[in-house]
């Protein structure tokens, strides 16, 4: 499975006014599978004691285009566990 998501490379291109779901999945899917080490969010989260899905081996970034849009590929099962633990980031950062 295959979702996108907008990452400009200048955060004042993003002129838009909401982000779907989908896109939402597929971004926070994309910086699990970076795991990058000084993510400010994943180590709040981990902190929190959400559980930060595992990618799979079939979870990688497809590609990136100059104007922004990244494509994250993986299994369906791992963007339905990316889209619970953004439900429980969410439902802790609303607290």
């Amino acid at each position: 499975m295959i979702k996108k998501y907008f990452d400009p490379p200048w955060p004042m291109q993003d002129g838009r006014s909401s982000v779907s779901r989908e896109e939402l999945i597929a971004h926070w899917a994309g910086r699990i599978i970076r795991d990058n080490v000084g993510d400010d969010a994943l180590y709040y989260a981990e902190k929190a004691l959400i559980v930060i899905p595992k990618p799979n081996k079939s979870a990688r970034i497809r590609s990136r285009s100059k104007q922004g849009w990244v494509e994250v590929e993986a299994s369906n099962k791992f963007f339905l566990e990316v889209d619970v633990f953004v439900d429980k980031l969410m439902e802790f950062l609303n607290e």
